[in-house]
């Protein structure tokens, strides 16, 4: 019994076309160790691979031997049975191995995989744009190249690595990037082509955005140690050079930590600060947007900095490197000790030194959960309002913890005539940059100033909305132009006239 003509099954034809069903056979010209990496990978994800190689027949590839489905073949049948090839060879390469089978290359996908040895400028043309250059009929996409080989072995179910990609056909952009999902990875689109020079200079970058923030703290580190030399040995001449090694670096590092912290607390309330008093409008000075950028680095110097002082602390606490933080034996005391012990100094902590301590590992425990919020599986699990209270929140308070700590620790020398005046003592010099972070912060915090950074944001401007546009053209110099003239005060009565909108809402309000 035959099946009448319109019969359906409900099935989409459009999607069961040849030319949109999912690409399930890649092609790959290379056999080095990239290739064979990627080639594992893709098997691994249920893809054919068929190797293009200039000489097949003498090439025998690394491949787990599990797998069955793929094949060695000469670089022109790879190119001809394949819509998409991944081009795991030189760039230097390209035209001696690809050129003569330039034809074959019509509405092609290839993939640039090729990195650079040294950076180059922006203006200057990437691999994947010279290879656009010698096969214009074929579709370049850029990606892969941020993966080494030893990351494309690993087991999909364990990676969590971005690719890359830049291209200037958007549908070979999304078959690349639907690839590069199905590999385990996770997709990034940079945009056109030109994207390229960025990406490939991407891998031979050295922590760029570590780098001013690792100078200034190796920077600090060195003065406070000067200091503390200068002092303990040149002036009070209390330590011996036998405690160089952890006690005297002890104390630098506990000092570059704090005044760390304070440079990472200090720009974002002075920032709200000066949006209170000036407005949104105003750009930022360039060294402030690097220092506002860099606010994440010295968070994390810090904390390390933070971890080496509290273990050689811990290795250090005693009575005889810290007596301070320890009760002295009265005479009636002293009878306990033995006879042939000089000691003054009890076992038994005051509470000043215990306070302190309890201090300092609250703030340790603070920057904790701090630096691991940062981490970017747990922060993706946090909401806006979770990743505030731990960015913002938690920060101040780690940052006040560790003042108290400071202070507390600190208190006995300064109540005593050993480090007068003040400039003598480390531990006073060191909270100055953590005071006054403190003190912006609470500033930030008063109502006044959130409801003034509110208003400033929204456009709201603290003088008479009556003042005549010519009165702020004349302000600014007579030396404009009628034409910019004109053109100011048109740009005058806008602002004027959402200002009194805006504030007969708000008296409406």
């Amino acid at each position: 019994m035959g099946l009448p003509d319109d019969f359906s099954l409900g099935l989409n034809e459009d999607k069961m076309k040849p030319q949109n069903r999912p690409i399930k056979r890649v092609g790959i010209v290379g056999t080095g160790s990239f290739a064979a990496a990627v080639t594992n990978r893709l098997l691994c994800s249920g893809y054919d691979v068929i190797i293009g190689s200039r000489q097949p027949e003498m090439r025998n590839l690394l491949v787990d031997q599990c797998f069955c489905n793929f094949n060695i073949t000469s670089v022109a049948e790879c190119i001809e049975q394949c819509n998409i090839i991944i081009l795991a060879i030189h760039a230097e390469n390209y035209k001696d191995t690809l050129f003569s089978h330039r034809t074959l290359f019509s509405s092609k996908i290839l993939v640039d995989v090729s990195n650079r040895l040294a950076t180059t400028k922006s203006k200057d043309q990437s691999y994947a744009e010279y290879l656009s250059t010698l096969f214009p009929a074929a579709r370049v996409v850029k990606a892969f190249n941020t993966i080494p080989a030893c990351e494309m072995k690993r087991n999909a179910m364990r990676d969590n690595s971005r690719v890359l990609i830049a291209g200037s056909d958007m549908e070979a952009k999304d078959i690349v990037s639907r690839l590069a999902t199905n590999m385990g990875f996770h997709p990034v689109d940079t945009g056109s082509l030109k994207a390229a020079r960025e990406i490939e200079n991407y891998n031979l970058r050295l922590f760029p955005e570590w780098r001013g923030a690792a100078f200034v703290t190796v920077a600090i580190f060195n003065l406070w140690l000067i200091y503390v030399i200068l002092m303990i040995f040149a002036e009070r001449r209390t330590e011996s050079w036998n405690q160089l090694f952890l006690k005297v670096i002890n104390k630098p590092l506990c000092l570059t930590a704090i005044s760390l912290m304070g440079l990472a607390q200090i720009p974002g309330p002075l920032g709200t600060l000066v949006r209170a008093s000036v407005g949104g409008s105003r750009k930022s000075p360039t060294w402030f947007k690097k220092w506002s950028s860099s606010k994440t680095q010295f968070g994390m110097f810090s904390w390390v900095l933070m971890g080496m002082h509290v273990l050689m602390s811990v290795l250090l606490t005693n009575n005889t490197y810290f007596p301070a933080l320890y009760e002295t034996l009265s005479d009636d005391r002293r009878c306990n000790v033995t006879k042939s012990s000089t000691k003054t100094v009890s076992e038994w902590m005051n509470w000043k030194g215990e306070a302190g301590l309890l201090l300092g590992l609250l703030a340790t425990v603070a920057v904790c959960v701090v630096a691991f919020s940062t981490i970017p599986g747990i922060r993706n699990t946090l909401n806006w309002r979770e990743r505030r209270f731990t960015q913002s929140t938690m920060n101040f308070a780690a940052l006040f913890l560790a003042a108290c700590h400071v202070v507390m620790t600190a208190i006995a020398d300064w109540t005593s005539n050993v480090v007068w005046p003040f400039y003598h003592s480390t531990s006073f010099l060191c909270i100055m940059l953590p005071a006054a972070a403190i003190l912006l912060g609470i500033l930030t915090a008063c109502p006044c100033v959130v409801n003034c950074v509110k208003k400033r944001t929204a456009g709201v401007r603290f003088y008479d909305v009556g003042k005549t546009c010519q009165c702020s053209t004349q302000s600014k110099g007579t030396s404009m132009t009628p034409m910019q003239s004109e053109i100011t005060i048109f740009h005058e009565r806008q602002r004027l006239s959402d200002r009194v909108k805006y504030k007969t809402l708000l008296e409406q309000e």
